[in-house]
């Protein structure tokens, strides 16, 4: 939305006003002590695409420094304190014009993209005075947990058809209240919306005034994250003070309601006992001003007697034996009934996942795919029907039907049963380890285990080596069927991905990898005796769908280099900004496009790299586009002239194995610039498809660029070696029948023992 200006005639002739910018949102940040917070928070509202977003930030001049001055979009408010929510709407409404407002507190980031979810949800219906989404928290350094954030996409899933509300529902969900919320002006104009001066009155009030005046409605996805709000453990906490002033602004909220008017439709009693449970579940340590307080608040008597009572029954049971075995399913050779379970399918930054399961399709393979939460609506649109068709999803199972399956496969084998929940329970498979998350890997594996034996499942494979490989293992024994597992990348190398790696792998029929690099590292797990089970497949292409462009051998005036990564760290795109900013120091015309989105869970990273896009005077030069449907992905292979992926090793351990993107750049004959790490060697080589310089050498990723960008007939040799590389050894049509060979019969020594120089490299 572009700027708007006024114009008014007057008597002594015409006279033109220019008035404020009308924006289409206005985003009140209240700034507190933290500099630093409050400046991320302010960038996160800039980075926003599909809005115009006013920024006001109001707290003490001090702390304003830097936040935003140089962008017409954010204004100044100086005051010592803090405003409350309630001053801050108040400020918004009187010193904004902008249709929508929202109130931001220094610590809580918006996602790319939330804004115009949130506002485009708001103008599709007048009637709507309201809409708010779900968030995560993270640490001070912008870290979560995996588990945080998908327990976060568990109950979005348990609210998908939860669209309208009542006061009574917000206490049931109290962790709606977290979130952000966009209000359209027209409720703020309620004249005794704002009149409460407690902050939980206040929000009460609101939420009234929204049911009997507008509706709101939910966007049930976490849009936002709260930096610094990652609870320090498992033990709740209770605020007295807040309790004591939420069941107190309940209270009134009561007496205000006229007779004639909806009721509450409960008593003053219950209204205490939801309080209470807000408070027990959702209130959190403060850190300044009362440490003399911290050991109270943290100590629970009844939570440290049943910690202390785990951990005693975990080391009990650190030996229990795997119960059960894996039997005979095979049928003369003939295909088996294959199911891979993975988190979610599909998803768009494992197109090489749907690939290997097209790839087996068309191989004539009985495959069934099944995720443990279901895919987002608009990229499921996107998947080939023949996915489409083969696709379950577990959350469909409601905990009644789950409870049935629990029952039914007890009376089967009690023994097995218990045997399996007391291995679960025995076992440090996660970063997380509790009683109830066990039972939740456990109800997993159960309901794993009914959808595979109802579909007549005859081998259980987890195209990752992380918890689902966990889950399947579980499930697998519980049917007594086979299960293997495919090692890739994060799930072996990154920190908190390797718990019960071991286990995992010893329990495999075999397991799958997709470099030498990974099998060398899978091996080291294993005895002599187990190792023959890993077995290299390399990632395949469908190469019917890359049809490269013949490019002649001739210097262009601007050199196009593209980047198709999705921005987190591991994909070393700062050093690539800064080879960039070095390349036209040095009177390279180059214009740089990098395609992919962020990922929430590496916020940090994303406002990171922006930032820098904006210190090194980028912005003409360099090119964000977000994610992009493959149709356009492919056109942007076809019109670059060199493709560029520096990669590095993440600091937690993250790391690219045999990145996608290459391969696809490959395929659409591009010559690749890249780094040494892990298993690109293998896909790169050096000097006759790509050039390969060390992580993180800024200075020597520019001069390969360089090298190849004057040298446009070495940039067309390397294109056609790479194209060959690819048809021989990463065709998902030829790798599909080795997958389909481990998966066919019984005798494993018989279908799997292929080690001949040829095929190394592709199936060993």
């Amino acid at each position: 939305m572009t700027s708007k200006n006024c114009s008014r005639f007057s008597s002594h002739g015409f006279v033109q006003e220019i008035a404020q910018p009308v924006y289409d949102v206005a985003v009140g940040i209240a700034v507190a002590s933290d500099t630093a917070l409050g400046l991320s928070t302010v960038q996160s509202v800039l980075q926003q695409c599909g809005v115009e977003a006013e920024v006001i930030v109001v707290g003490d001049a001090t702390q304003l420094t830097g936040m935003g001055s140089e962008s017409p979009n954010v204004r100044h408010i100086h005051r010592r304190r803090p405003p409350t929510r309630v001053e801050m709407l108040r400020l918004l409404a009187r010193e904004s014009n902008a249709p929508f407002i929202l109130s931001l507190k220094s610590h809580k980031q918006l996602l790319p993209g939330a804004l115009a979810k949130l506002v485009g949800k708001l103008k599709q219906s007048p009637e709507l005075g309201m809409v708010h989404c779900l968030h995560f928290a993270t640490d001070d350094d912008g870290h979560t947990s995996r588990h945080a954030y998908h327990d976060v996409w568990q109950r979005a899933h348990k609210l998908s058809g939860f669209r309208t509300a009542t006061l009574r529902d917000y206490l049931s969900w109290d962790f709606l209240l977290d979130g952000i919320r966009v209000y359209r002006r027209a409720l703020l104009e309620a004249p005794d919306l704002l009149a409460a001066q407690s902050r939980f009155a206040s929000d009460y009030c609101m939420l009234w005034t929204l049911m009997t005046k507008l509706e709101f409605e939910l966007v049930p996805e976490p849009l936002c994250l709260s930096k610094g709000s990652l609870p320090i453990n498992d033990l709740r906490r209770i605020d007295l003070r807040d309790y004591l002033h939420r069941v107190a602004a309940l209270f009134k909220l009561r007496k205000i309601i006229d007779a004639g008017r909806q009721d509450l439709q409960f008593g003053s009693g219950e209204i205490a006992t939801k309080a209470l449970k807000y408070l027990w579940r959702r209130s959190r340590l403060r850190r300044a001003g009362r440490k003399k307080w911290e050991k109270f608040r943290r100590w629970s008597l009844a939570s440290g007697l049943t910690a202390l009572c785990y951990k005693s029954v975990v080391r009990l049971l650190a030996g229990w034996p795997l119960p059960g075995s894996a039997r005979a399913t095979g049928d003369n050779g003939r295909p088996k009934r294959i199911a891979y379970y993975i988190w979610q399918f599909p998803v768009a930054s494992q197109t090489f996942v749907q690939r290997e399961v097209a790839g087996l399709l068309r191989a004539a393979t009985d495959v069934l795919v099944i995720s443990q939460i279901e895919a987002d609506d608009g990229y499921i649109a996107k998947l080939e029907p023949a996915l489409s068709r083969i696709a379950r999803c577990l959350s469909t199972l409601d905990d009644e039907q789950i409870r049935d399956h629990r029952r039914r496969f007890f009376r089967r084998d009690p023994v097995r049963y218990l045997g399996l929940f007391a291995y679960v329970v025995g076992q440090r498979y996660h970063a997380i380890k509790h009683l109830r998350f066990d039972r939740s890997v456990f109800s997993q594996a159960i309901a794993l285990a009914a959808l595979a034996e109802e579909h007549a499942i005859k081998h259980l494979h987890s195209p990752w080596a992380d918890n689902c490989a966990f889950v399947a293992l579980i499930a697998a024994r519980l049917l007594g069927i086979p299960f293997s597992i495919q090692a890739r990348a994060h799930d072996i190398h990154r920190h908190d991905y390797k718990f019960g790696l071991f286990e995992k792998s010893q329990n495999a029929e075999f397991v799958i990898t997709n470099t030498e690099y990974n099998v060398k590292q899978i091996r080291r797990l294993l005895s002599e005796k187990d190792s023959s089970r890993v077995k290299l497949i390399y990632n395949g292409l469908n190469l019917e769908q890359f049809e490269p462009v013949a490019k002649a051998a001739n210097n262009r005036a601007v050199v196009n280099l593209l980047c198709v990564a999705r921005l987190i760290e591991q994909k070393g795109l700062t050093h690539l900004l800064s080879a960039c900013r070095g390349l036209l120091d040095s009177g390279l015309r180059i214009q740089c496009t990098i395609v992919g989105g962020t990922e929430d869970l590496f916020m940090n990273y994303y406002i990171e790299l922006k930032r820098l896009h904006r210190q090194l005077q980028l912005e003409p030069f360099v090119h964000f586009t977000g994610s992009k449907p493959f149709s356009e992905v492919l056109d942007y292979y076809r019109s670059a002239d060199i493709f560029v992926l520096p990669c590095v090793l993440g600091r937690d351990g993250s790391r690219d194995i045999i990145p996608n993107s290459v391969l696809e750049a490959m395929a659409m004959k591009l010559p690749v610039v890249s780094t040494t790490v892990t298993g690109v060697p293998e896909l790169v080589d050096h000097e006759q498809n790509g050039l390969l310089v060390t992580p993180g050498d800024e200075l020597a990723l520019a001069r390969a660029i360089q090298t190849l960008a004057s040298d446009p007939f070495l940039r067309v040799q390397f294109g056609e070696n790479g194209r060959q590389k690819i048809e021989a050894r990463f065709d998902t049509s030829k790798n599909a029948g080795h997958f389909r060979s481990l998966f066919l019969t019984l005798d494993r020594q018989e279908s799997v023992g292929i080690d001949t120089p040829s095929e190394r490299g592709v199936f060993a």
